[in-house]
């Protein structure tokens, strides 16, 4: 990642690179295979032993359940292969090597020729945070027929942040942005098709779409929820359009919701960017029940924190 906590997510094609359990490209600096374990879609390879009980596959297996249990989606086919490399410079070189056309990046997710889903990352205090989000994307693009860049990334966004969602520093940002009269347009997010288009302040937006549409009412969550629904099974939709129906002055009522939450930080100290983790290392793993709550009616809002994409 440049800049930062700049990250972008790379999906792309990579013709001739085998199946997913097979071997990635090893010109050059091999990818990890001395260790591999297997539990749930997930199978991880590392340079390192990684207990089968180690807080970070806890980790991505409750967000598994989340993602599925709170969007109702399918549990999908196939494998996700989460690749971590022990150092920094192993991963760099992996990297450079193999794939040149990229820019520096802590970690990225790529869809192979066949549909096998591939997480590539590097330990370092952001791990949790960046495989968090990248493995949102392979769940997502491993149950849904078609995901709208905007929603790949509002989700990633979301879900990277754990339990609740609330991106304090997307709000704050986001706030600031009002203040100078920025306005929301989902419309805008979704004509977008190529992920270079994005920058910063449309991964904070596409984040802030998806917690308006998830608790501002029954109503708009239910369109979510439907939107969602149809996109998995390959049916073209709009939920600018959803929304408008519900109500017209959704746009506002999207600024009114990004006020509320700025107001709630008030007084509040912004969390720390980073966080100290790695393989072995205690960190608090919330049940998948506590994260699948958010999206349902019985919770009044939905909220996330920030890991990783363009210094968003």
């Amino acid at each position: 990642m440049t800049l930062g906590r700049a990250r972008v997510v790379v999906a792309f094609t990579l013709l001739g690179t085998g199946c997913l359990t097979g071997k990635l490209p090893h010109v050059g600096r091999d990818a990890p295979r001395e260790h591999v374990l297997r539990t749930g879609p997930f199978v991880f390879t590392t340079d390192f032993e990684l207990a089968r009980r180690d807080p970070l596959v806890d980790d991505l297996l409750g967000l598994r359940q989340a993602i599925h249990e709170t969007l109702f989606l399918p549990e999908g086919n196939g494998l996700v292969r989460i690749v971590v490399f022990d150092s920094q410079q192993g991963y760099d070189e992996f990297v450079r090597t193999n794939f040149p056309e990229l820019p520096s990046r802590r970690a990225f997710f790529v869809q192979q020729a066949q549909g096998e889903m591939v997480v590539i990352a590097a330990q370092g205090d952001r791990l949790r945070g960046d495989l968090r989000h990248e493995a949102t994307h392979a769940l997502l693009h491993r149950s849904m027929m078609s995901v709208p860049l905007w929603l790949d990334e509002g989700f990633a966004e979301y879900f990277e942040a754990g339990p609740e969602g609330l991106n304090s520093r997307h709000v704050a940002r986001l706030d600031v942005d009002a203040q100078r009269g920025w306005k929301p347009d989902l419309r805008r997010l979704e004509r977008m098709r190529d992920l270079w288009q994005m920058n910063a302040s449309d991964y904070r937006e596409s984040w802030l779409w998806v917690h308006f549409a998830s608790c501002q009412s029954s109503q708009t969550r239910r369109e979510l929820l439907t939107y969602v629904t149809n996109l998995a099974h390959g049916e073209p939709d709009s939920l600018a359009d959803r929304l408008e129906r519900v109500d017209p002055h959704y746009v506002e009522a999207c600024l009114a919701h990004l006020d509320d939450l700025a107001g709630n930080l008030a007084n509040k100290t912004l969390p720390e960017e980073g966080e100290n983790y790695h393989v072995g290392s205690s960190i608090p793993i919330l049940p998948a029940g506590d994260v699948i709550r958010s999206f349902l009616p019985r919770r009044p809002s939905l909220v996330g924190t920030d890991s990783a994409s363009p210094d968003r």
